[in-house]
């Protein structure tokens, strides 16, 4: 009997395998407890307080191992026949690392403390509108965009967080390179030499300002050289308006 379970005991060792690692932070190389590690579907274990975890897998398993932690990528890494696997998760922190270009310089978007909102470019130059104002409606919250005419060539009425005033003007403040430009002519702004476009809509943002900045600042920085291979793009754009359907107007006679 001690011989039979002796070998019951090899057989069980042969079809199985210890799969141990440490997971650690990639750019400070701290411990991270508390990682989901997972071989397949029904295989799974957590990381200990000093980032260890260790696992039983199948001496024959080719499955992946999957990491997953809240606030880091993901990683999947083939087993193979490795008995050790470590692994270095890399923060989630690209969206707080976007800097963000206010009235007094530009700041990282985590160190924002004010009602601050980004127009993403890429998607505003898929629009075929004649000026950057048509592709900014419907795209920032809290910004309202209309026309009081429909004649080609007419500019927008832009109004951020409502009127400010029954009987004054309620358009905002444009900075343009860092020039400040009370009502300017928008069509004459070519939307694909905008680089990035930045809505001020609280006080603290735009205190700077003074009075000029009680409706909203639009901050616009436009495109600028860039060290490295020249670079040629083309992007034109056609337009034809017409009448659809003419009045018949009385005569002189």
């Amino acid at each position: 009997m001690l011989i039979v379970s002796y070998l019951f005991t090899q057989v069980a060792d042969a079809q199985t395998r210890q799969l141990k690692g440490k997971i650690t932070d990639e750019k400070t190389g701290e411990s991270l407890p508390g990682v989901n590690v997972r071989a397949g579907d029904n295989i799974r274990t957590v990381s200990d307080q000093n980032g260890n975890y260790l696992l039983a897998v199948p001496a024959s398993n080719n499955s992946a191992l999957a990491i997953s932690y809240v606030g880091y990528i993901p990683q999947t890494i083939q087993i193979g026949t490795r008995t050790e696997i470590n692994v270095r998760l890399v923060p989630l922190s690209q969206g707080l690392e976007e800097v963000v270009v206010v009235g007094y310089g530009a700041v990282k978007k985590q160190d924002l403390t004010g009602s601050v909102a980004q127009v993403n470019i890429t998607d505003m130059q898929k629009a075929p509108v004649k000026s950057f104002d048509d592709a900014l409606a419907g795209r920032v919250a809290g910004v309202e965009v209309s026309s009081n005419e429909g004649q080609p060539g007419i500019s927008n009425n832009i109004v951020i967080r409502g009127n400010n005033s029954v009987t004054q003007d309620n358009t905002p403040l444009y900075v343009i390179d860092g020039f400040p430009i009370d009502n300017p002519n928008n069509n004459v702004i070519n939307p694909e030499e905008i680089e990035t476009i930045t809505v001020l809509k609280d006080a603290s943002s735009t205190a700077i300002y003074g009075s000029r900045g009680a409706n909203g600042v639009i901050v616009i920085t436009t495109k600028r050289g860039a060290i490295g291979e020249p670079v040629v793009k083309y992007n034109g754009y056609v337009a034809v308006q017409r009448v659809s359907e003419r009045e018949t107007m009385m005569g002189a006679l």
